[in-house]
C-alpha cells in the first residue's frame, strides 16, 4: 500500500534518524494514519542551513485540471506540474 504512512517511533528517534538539529514539531504524538492534507512532520534544510524537523501539509498539490486536491502518488513524473518537486529535494 503505497499511501500507507504512519508514525510509530518516538520523537527522539525520528530526530536522530533525520539528523535534525532543530525540532519545530512541538509535542509529537504517535500518528497511526497520515493522509493527504493532514499535518505531518517532515525533515528539511531551513534557509539558514540548519537541518530541522517541522510540521507541513502532507501530500503534493494535485493538478488544477483535476481539482487540485492533494495527492501522494505521482504517476507521470514528466508532467510539468511536478517538475519543481523533483529538483528541490534535500
Amino acid at each position: 500500500m503505497c499511501n500507507s504512512y504512519s508514525i510509530t517511533k518516538g520523537q527522539a528517534a525520528i530526530i536522530a534518524f533525520v539528523r535534525a538539529a532543530r525540532d519545530l514539531t512541538g509535542n509529537l504524538p504517535p500518528m497511526p494514519g497520515i493522509f493527504p492534507d493532514f499535518l505531518a512532520p517532515i525533515a528539511r534544510t531551513a534557509a539558514d542551513g540548519i537541518r530541522e524537523l517541522a510540521m507541513a501539509r502532507w501530500g503534493m498539490p494535485g493538478p488544477p485540471a483535476f481539482g487540485g486536491a492533494p495527492i501522494t502518488n505521482i504517476r507521470n513524473v514528466k508532467s510539468p506540474h511536478y517538475a519543481s518537486a523533483f529538483t528541490h529535494r534535500t
